[in-house]
């Protein structure tokens, strides 16, 4: 497991240092009206919303782009023959967008990152070692990239194939970024590091993904939960993430089984007792209550 040096400067960069995974891009196609979700998404970034339409990519023929302050929002696809419109954030805006559509029901995740931001003198090169050892035993490829003018841009360590449905980066973040905190001082931006999973679902696992907090993503393969335990000191659940495996329905109900094991066994024995049979009344009336009152009404 790597560990985290402290920082000697006592000062730290200008983000939440923490080893929480979040969204830092999120992509789903939601079966609406394409001005629904234009209209949902601009109520993302307020009054200040400016919309500008363009070209579409990936077979759709138009694309909606809603910005504030010059800095993008989303970006909504809609048009020709796929159908139901794509939209997509990065950034911050990636959470926004992943709460919004999870709120609003049905959608599907046609591609997420999910990151890991680390803070340490001298973190990088213990993540790679980490890196390439993981890549060696797992037979994935391993690149590494830097600038051979500019030294100080930042090195990223890539995992995997970005091909595939799971491809890892290990970066210098805060170097990669020191334009954006131009007035931040080197020794203090340096050290700050991202873990980075990019993550493509495909046929069914696409409705899945769209259940998963960022966190679950770290098991959706053995080297990514390997990678989560040595590096993000994580200890991620199996996630059957396989499409040849089960059945779409029966793999997310053992994820949700997966997800909510602790606090169905902890509800079973502080308010039942132990008495499983009555925990499994209270989730049946729970889940059918609406049933009962369609049929009274």
């Amino acid at each position: 497991m790597i560990s985290t040096p402290p920082c000697n400067t006592g000062v730290h960069p200008p983000i939440p240092m923490a080893r929480e995974s979040r969204f830092d891009w999120y992509r789903g196609t939601v079966p609406v009206h394409p001005q629904m979700l234009v209209e949902a998404c601009a109520g993302m970034a307020g009054q200040a919303a400016v919309l500008e339409h363009g070209r579409g990519r990936f077979n759709y023929l138009h694309s909606t782009t809603i910005s504030v302050g010059g800095d993008r929002v989303a970006t909504i696809l809609h048009g020709g023959s796929n159908g139901h419109p794509n939209v997509e954030a990065s950034g911050e805006r990636a959470v926004d967008l992943a709460e919004l559509l999870r709120a609003r029901g049905e959608h599907r995740v046609t591609r997420c990152d999910v990151a890991v931001d680390l803070y340490g003198e001298g973190l990088f090169s213990g993540l790679e070692a980490v890196s390439i050892a993981i890549a060696r035993q797992h037979g994935l490829a391993c690149r590494k990239v830097a600038s051979p003018i500019d030294p100080e841009a930042g090195e990223t360590i890539y995992v995997g194939s970005r091909k595939s449905v799971v491809f890892g980066r290990v970066y210098e973040k805060g170097k990669a970024d020191r334009a954006v905190y131009g007035d931040v001082s080197r020794e203090v931006l340096n050290p700050w590091v991202r873990v980075e999973l990019e993550v493509k679902p495909q046929k069914e696992m696409k409705g899945l993904a769209a259940l998963m907090p960022p966190e679950a993503f770290w098991g959706v393969s053995a080297w990514t939960a390997q990678l989560a335990s040595e590096a993000l000191a994580m200890s991620p659940n199996p996630v059957p993430f396989h499409p040849r495996r089960t059945a779409s329905d029966d793999r997310a109900f053992a994820f949700m089984c997966a997800q909510y094991r602790n606090l169905l066994r902890r509800r079973c024995a502080t308010k039942y007792g132990g008495d499983r049979d009555a925990l499994g009344r209270e989730i049946v009336s729970a889940i059918y209550d609406d049933v009962g009152r369609e049929q009274a009404a």
